[in-house]
């Protein structure tokens, strides 16, 4: 009688045993399969990090600088203000100076090293200098005031943002991140793309090879339409536009998105990086010519000022900038762990565990 009260105790036991056995493997392969789904994909996780609010105040930052033609201190001003941010961000950021004429201007250079060597670089750039087209001498030229919000603080505040959000990031392919210097052209007509064309020539020396790059170029203003942006490449070989038009989709975002393929189209800095034969394209908020879109009709004057953007299309392009550099330098495969494989390491534990308590089981039946 007491011996069998303890053979149905020890096997109650053994079943209390396996059904929390059995239900630890199901918590577990629940919560393992609920993290997997939250970092399925790296692409939606960081694009979530994007704040519209951070890109505006950014925007108002460095139109405060006012002016920032070439040849004033005030360029230099809004260049180390750059340099800072992205030093903040735990980047290691460089000047690269260049010459015009007697005027030394500066780009600022930081990267992401790719894991995979010898994969060659993705780009992100815009420029951060403004001209107010009323200066025709160097003495208005100080008093004309050329905030520059749209053309181009609202590139560069992408840029940053970008920068911020993927600066603990290990990319497989490396990201470069470029603040251009005098892409405009000032009174005396010096400048135009002069920053980018720097950037491009030292690459070359280096033999550094590009996959794609973005330049962000006039990105916030929305008028009467709804948000929008154009993307311009010399190439439909270029993989960017459709990585930009799968982040929009991806992520549900409210963009409208237009593609143009024109090779002669030369007004920003991605003109540089077609001359060298490296794919780029630009981010504008309207085609050169026939477009839907309304063009800023505050371009180069004192009333270029944030007040006249819109912080959601601003934010939007940032996200899909930052979805497309992240498929495409390959950060999304790289730090995600995809459901099939979850499951599998569940399934395996689950099995492991069953087997393990089946042999115990199987000794003390033998005793």
């Amino acid at each position: 009688m007491a011996h069998g009260r303890l053979d149905s105790a020890h096997s109650a036991g053994w079943h209390r045993l396996f059904a929390s056995a059995s239900a630890a493997a199901i918590v577990i392969a629940c919560a393992m399969l609920h993290a997997g789904s939250e970092t399925a994909s790296a692409e939606a996780r960081l694009v979530e990090n994007v704040s519209g609010e951070r890109i505006m105040d950014t925007v108002e930052e460095l139109q405060a600088f006012g002016s920032r033609a070439l040849h004033l201190d005030s360029a230099d001003e809004a260049a180390a203000y750059i340099f800072d941010e992205l030093s903040s961000f735990g980047l290691q950021p460089e000047y690269q100076e260049f010459m015009i004429l007697n005027y030394t201007s500066t780009n600022v250079v930081a990267q992401l090293q790719g894991s995979s060597e010898g994969s060659g670089f993705l780009l992100v750039g815009a420029h951060y200098d403004s001209v107010n087209s009323d200066a025709d001498d160097y003495a208005s030229s100080l008093i004309a005031e050329a905030p520059g919000a749209d053309d181009d603080a609202s590139g560069i505040a992408a840029m940053l943002e970008i920068a911020h959000v993927l600066a603990n990031s290990t990319p497989e392919i490396g990201i470069k991140f470029v603040a251009f210097g005098a892409e405009e052209r000032t009174y005396d007509n010096l400048g135009g793309i002069a920053g980018s064309r720097a950037f491009v020539a030292a690459e070359l020396q280096d033999d550094v090879d590009y996959v794609g790059g973005l330049v962000l170029d006039m990105i916030g203003f929305q008028g009467t339409s709804d948000r929008h942006t154009v993307l311009i490449t010399n190439s439909d070989a270029d993989k960017v536009p459709q990585a930009f038009i799968d982040a929009v989709t991806d992520n549900e975002l409210d963009l409208e998105i237009e593609v143009v393929v024109d090779p002669t189209i030369n007004f920003s800095d991605h003109f540089s990086f077609w001359e060298a034969g490296y794919p780029c394209t630009l981010a504008f908020e309207s085609a050169p010519y026939g477009d839907q879109y309304q063009f800023n009709p505050y371009y180069h004057t004192s009333e270029d000022l944030a007040y006249h953007l819109s912080e959601g299309q601003m934010e939007s392009v940032t996200k899909a900038t930052l979805g497309a550099l992240v498929t495409l330098s390959g950060l999304d495969e790289s730090n995600s762990i995809s459901t099939t494989v979850l499951l599998l390491i569940v399934l395996t534990a689950s099995v492991v565990t069953i087997i393990v308590l089946l042999m115990f089981r199987l000794r003390d039946g033998k005793r």
